[in-house]
């Protein structure tokens, strides 16, 4: 007997979703009004009541499908960008609509993906949603085809490419997937081939496809037109223009959108816009920023080469990068080239007067024939290059093998990387810094940004004040300046620098500006603890640019930002010295608090401790109190306690440090001798009227926060020398809302060391590791990230996984924090970890991290005094132990 649904699949076998799903709605619908036709007896009516519910349940199962598809549609479109040939459907309803179904089955299935927070990034909310449908509706094959076009959208062409070419082996060879899968693996593929340029390959493919036993292209329906677009597509970009007519004039096609670069071709070749009428949607995002350029490949060309003029207008050729079928006649074709902006008409003077991209198609009238393809080029891009004084300076010379030319803004984008590799920097008097020039550059670019100081008539330098000596590390504007140097130009640095404030003219002031034609500026002072630490200044070539002489910044941000350029600098130096990156919160107003009591240690010469539990960064600290402190110059020893073991390995250790700092780890294990040893050393050193000369003593000991220090170990004396200037460094439990900035960094470097792309983390998996206790601190809860990114690699890390990892080590996690007696710190940490951007708090989402519901939070906060609905002020970094609550013990709710 066969099943109706076996029915439909023989009626209706390549049936659109839609259109199955109300056939077989109405199939159902008929069969119950022939049941109830039928005098049955109560149990057969029983029986088909159950079946009908089934089915509507099923029914309730492929709406949830279709709302998922269609959220990943949406969201994929939307990073996708305008440029790409991948085609993810046409939409059929609106993701408002798709959300609220998913929240309403939420109740039932709280896998279900949540709503997108705010500023989450468009990959990361797809990714959710198709772990959802996989989850949802396990082993459909369609998922994987979503997966791989993430894939593309996410970590590239490349990457996008292999994974569709990987779907496709793998569905041909299990040789009974569906026609419309196979066929969208095929398009997939194509797609990617176009979008590398590779229209011959792409061709190739779907001709091949058709010539195999595997079902033809023509012959399918729905994404076959698809296919049948693609090759008619292909057709027309390498000049066959017949065979193109007769696959796109006259046929409906998959109302999917033109891509920029069809888009652009139609426009310079009007004839095929009968060919090819789809509409052009620009993205409303920025495109994905795509790799560096390497060469040719990346657009496409058959032959890319950049002509340089020199200063008596004579060309040279700075690079020549050509298919390996063309470099016989390379020289040749370079020896013929000459360059003739007086010849009318031509493209060269036309790139002289006008500087912009040109493009021009072997169908157009004006065809150059300086081709070094010949007869195999049919597309020609000769791309400006201009030179810091604005007048043009070259070109990029691009040959094609087809008709496909990348749009003119990412064809000049691709040109300027390319030309930079090859073109020697612009050299200016100001030193620029070895080690972290990248990262400093960066930040001062981030906050021009946010300080919202750049116009198009504006100039910037930024520079990092070193001993008192500015280094230029950054500079950028669109309105470049007539001098490339700033030597005896720095008036305006020496007075911010004496000052430690701001300083602007309204006027053109050349003993002022750093650049010959500004006539207005403002240079800002980067402080900290009194230190100055950066200078940005701004310049406009516009008098009395009045928005930027109304810009004030406020004291407390520059300061923040004086902060995070010198701790960014001390990042630098420690991965060139130590191999190991580090991170600090520098928006967390915990951390500023500390670093500034840090910061102040430093500029003494007393010794230092930094106490503190196993792996919380205490040896960091010491380096940084180094780094930020008048010795930075000098050299910083690590010690180990065999130094202090013999006087002559402590006397050879002193001459090692001289001038600089000894850092010395677990002082608290120091045996009797050396203990005596050290202290003998530290009160002579303070006798001592050459003291600038001796080493200054940074120590760390394990003894935790808030207990008796180190006495037992070390003895009185040493210790009350060594804790005259202590800093105690909390747990991380004790810090907690730290803890999701914390391991997204951590989660970086390791994915980084790994070679792998970061995960995200899911909310669920992010509050069960805010609620653990983490013994080890920061080392255990860089282990716990390192084995779920090895345990899953390219999947989010899920509330699942950690289950599971804690499972195999023969641990339980923490599931929810005792609430029956509530540490303070917990709950202020919870607080601070979900406070908005208008300073009040999301206390669903605080109770969500706790492992409450909000009425319990509320009841608690009420109960120790605390608004429920402000952060509080005190700090982690220094917790308020006569209001904290008691340990917290087993939770006996």
């Amino acid at each position: 007997m066969v099943r109706f649904d076996d029915t439909l699949e023989l009626l209706l076998p390549s049936a659109e979703p839609e259109l199955a799903r109300r056939a077989r709605s109405t199939v159902q619908f008929l069969r119950l009004l022939a049941a109830d036709a039928r005098a049955e007896t109560a149990g057969r009516v029983a029986v088909d009541f159950e079946r009908a519910r089934g089915d509507l349940e099923g029914h309730f199962q492929l709406e949830l499908r279709a709302a998922l598809v269609e959220l990943l549609r949406s969201y994929l479109a939307h990073a996708l960008g305008a440029d790409s040939f991948l085609w993810l459907g046409s939409p059929r309803c609106e993701s408002h609509d798709c959300w609220a179904l998913l929240l309403e089955a939420r109740a039932e299935r709280p896998w279900l993906p949540s709503l997108p927070a705010p500023g989450e990034a468009v990959c990361l909310t797809a990714s959710r949603v198709l772990a959802a449908a996989e989850r949802l509706d396990p082993g459909h094959g369609e998922w994987e085809l979503w997966r791989a076009r993430g894939l593309r959208i996410e970590q590239g062409l490349a990457a996008g490419e292999a994974g569709f070419r990987r779907g496709l082996e793998s569905c041909l060879e299990s040789g009974s997937a569906p026609a419309s899968l196979l066929s969208a693996w095929i398009a997939g593929t194509c797609e990617c081939l176009l979008d590398r340029g590779a229209v011959r390959e792409a061709r190739s493919l779907l001709l091949e496809r058709g010539q195999r036993g595997s079902p033809s292209w023509r012959g399918l329906s729905a994404l076959d037109g698809r296919l049948s677009q693609l090759l008619g597509w292909c057709k027309l970009l390498l000049g066959d223009a017949a065979g193109a007519r007769a696959l796109l004039v006259g046929r409906r096609f998959p109302d999917g959108s033109l891509s920029g670069a069809l888009h652009a071709l139609r426009a310079r070749v009007p004839e095929w816009v009968a060919w090819l009428p789809q509409r052009f949607q620009e993205s409303g995002s920025a495109p994905l920023a795509s790799p560096a350029a390497r060469g040719r490949t990346d657009v496409g060309a058959s032959v890319c080469v950049h002509f340089e003029l020199d200063s008596q207008g004579g060309l040279a050729v700075r690079r020549a990068d050509v298919a390996p079928g063309l470099r016989a006649g390379l020289d040749e074709w370079i020896s013929e080239q000459r360059f003739a902006p007086t010849e009318p008409g031509s493209l060269q003077q036309r790139l002289v007067l006008e500087q912009r991209t040109l493009f021009a198609h072997r169908l157009s009238d004006r065809w150059d024939a300086a081709r070094l393809g010949g007869e195999h080029t049919l597309a020609l891009a000769l791309v400006p290059l201009a030179g810091t004084d604005g007048r043009l300076a070259g070109w990029l010379h691009l040959e094609f093998e087809h008709h496909l030319v990348p749009r003119e803004a990412r064809l000049l984008e691709w040109a300027r990387s390319l030309a930079l590799q090859a073109l020697p920097a612009r050299t200016i008097a100001a030193v620029r810094p070895a080690g972290d020039a990248a990262c400093t550059e960066r930040l001062f670019r981030e906050l021009v940004e946010r300080a919202g100081l750049r116009a198009p008539q504006r100039h910037w330098w930024g520079f990092h004040v070193r001993d008192g000596r500015p280094e230029l590390v950054a500079e950028g504007g669109d309105a470049p300046p007539e001098t490339a140097t700033l030597e005896g130009r720095g008036a305006l640095l020496e007075r911010v620098l004496l000052t430690g404030g701001s300083l602007g003219f309204a006027e053109p002031s050349p003993e002022l500006s750093l650049g010959i034609d500004s006539h207005s500026g403002c240079a800002y002072a980067l402080g900290f603890q009194g230190r100055v630490l950066g200078i940005l200044a701004v310049e406009s070539c516009r008098p009395g640019d009045s928005e930027l002489a109304g810009v004030r910044l406020p004291e407390e941000w520059l300061a923040t930002e004086a902060l995070r350029l010198h701790l960014e600098s001390f990042r630098a130096v420690h991965r060139e010295a130590h191999g190991a990156d580090v991170w600090f919160d520098v928006d967390s107003p915990d951390l500023r608090a500390f670093c500034g009591r840090l910061f102040r240690a430093a500029e003494s010469d007393c010794a230092v401790l930094i106490a503190g539990p196993p792996g919380c960064g205490k040896t960091v600290l010491g380096r940084l109190v180094h780094h930020v402190s008048r010795r930075a110059g000098a050299a910083l020893v690590e010690l180990r306690r065999s130094a202090l073991a013999t006087d002559s390995a402590w006397r050879a250790t002193l001459s090692r440090a001289r001038s600089g700092t000894l850092l010395l780890e677990e002082v608290e294990r120091l045996d009797a001798e050396a203990a005596e040893r050290l202290l003998g050393w530290i009160e002579s050193r303070r006798s001592d009227p050459d003291r600038a000369s001796r080493p200054r003593l940074i120590a760390t000991t394990s003894a935790p926060f808030g207990e008796p220090g180190p006495e037992a170990a070390l003895g009185t004396g040493l210790a009350r020398r060594l804790e005259s200037i202590r800093f105690d460094i909390p747990r991380l439990r004790e810090r907690r809302s730290e803890i999701p900035a914390l391991a997204a960094r951590l989660l970086e470097r390791v994915a980084h060391e790994e070679r792998s792309a970061v995960p995200a983390i899911e909310d669920e998996a992010l509050a069960c590791l805010w609620r653990q206790n983490w013994e080890q601190n920061l080392v255990e809860l860089e282990g716990t990230l390192h084995r779920a990114l090895l345990f899953a690699p390219g999947r989010p890390i899920t509330l699942e996984l950690l289950e599971r990892l804690a499972l195999l080590s023969g641990r339980s996690l923490v599931r929810r924090l005792p609430s029956r007696h509530p540490s303070r710190s917990d709950l202020a940490s919870a607080l601070r970890t979900t406070r908005l951007g208008t300073g009040r708090v999301n206390k669903t989402r605080a109770a969500a991290f706790l492992g409450w519901d909000p009425d319990t939070l509320v009841a608690r906060l009420s109960d120790l005094g605390m608004d429920p609905n402000l952060a509080p002020s005190s700090t982690s970094w220094e917790p308020d132990l006569a209001q904290a609550g008691p340990d917290a013990g087993p939770d006996t709710d």
